[in-house]
């Protein structure tokens, strides 16, 4: 598989020394302090690229980690929460089992929070995992459903462009919307939604749907998601490697957005730049949404 000159993660390219720090933001002088993002980080979201961290301080703000498998409560006052990738199929019970953060997760989105998950973040940010038949209730912040199965679904080097206006997509600059490198690798894939009067009851008895949304009806064709009387839309326009054009991938409803595709860091510099930019012009959620 080939890979863009200049690619620092897979070891295939040049490593790229010279990338260009356009958009570094600058908080020396400044006595308001960064805008805190909180980053999931545990065994099951350990699918986060050293420099991201860095990146987002860069851009002026503060990261603090916490963990869904062993926290009760969210850190405090964040104006966005970040899911990385990871294996949340191997840790269904336990995240599952942790009612009280799944709760502090969808009540922070309810309230306008920013919330955004790559990969096996995305799939903890729909409503349940599907397993060999069993499923395991998440938060529920997205309408959507995914089973885990045998035979990978993707695989592969992407270019991904803002769908519409959102949290990579200021209003203000979506006259010149960037475009950002990522990767997109796993076995999961959404499946429709199970209707909520056959749900299971989780563990901290939400069987009914998300506050922000209402329906039963989802479903994908031809890997796009289709949810009628549902406020989703994709989050990606997409390009494979080769320039080629793929699906629409992602979903955002509000200020949720979730994705298959893991961004690079330097490589999608400009969106996380989108990023920082909407968190710093938001306000914090109040007190931990314990």
């Amino acid at each position: 598989m080939r890979c863009w000159p200049g690619c620092r993660v897979c070891g295939m390219g040049t490593v790229g020394r010279n990338v260009p720090r356009r958009f570094r933001f600058h908080l020396a002088d400044s006595k308001i302090p960064p805008p805190r993002l909180g980053i999931a980080r545990d065994e099951a979201f350990c699918f986060l690229y050293p420099d991201i961290p860095d990146t987002l301080r860069d851009l002026g703000l503060e990261p603090v980690f916490f963990s869904p498998l062993r926290d009760d409560a969210l850190p405090r006052d964040c104006a966005a929460l970040y899911f990385p990738g990871g294996y949340p199929e191997l840790h269904c019970a336990a995240l599952s089992g942790n009612a009280s953060l799944r709760s502090a997760v969808r009540r922070f989105a309810a309230a306008g929070g920013i919330v955004y998950g790559e990969c096996g973040g995305y799939m903890y940010l729909m409503e349940n995992i599907e397993i060999q038949g069993q499923h395991w209730p998440m938060t529920g912040c997205l309408p959507l459903s995914c089973r885990l199965e045998e035979k990978r679904s993707a695989l592969g080097y992407r270019e991904v462009t803002p769908a519409g206006p959102g949290i990579f997509l200021p209003p203000e600059r979506a006259d010149i919307p960037p475009s950002g490198r990522g990767h997109e690798y796993h076995y999961a894939r959404i499946v429709p939604r199970i209707p909520s009067s056959r749900r299971p009851p989780s563990s901290d008895g939400a069987t009914a749907d998300h506050p922000l949304h209402s329906g039963d009806n989802a479903e994908t064709l031809h890997g796009r998601i289709v949810a009628p009387g549902l406020p989703l839309r994709p989050l990606w326009h997409v390009r494979d490697r080769n320039g080629r054009p793929l699906p629409d991938e992602g979903a955002v409803m509000g200020n949720t957005a979730g994705s298959w595709i893991h961004l690079y860091p330097e490589g999608a510099r400009a969106l996380l730049e989108n990023l920082s930019a909407v968190i710093r012009n938001t306000v914090p959620v109040s007190g931990s949404i314990a």
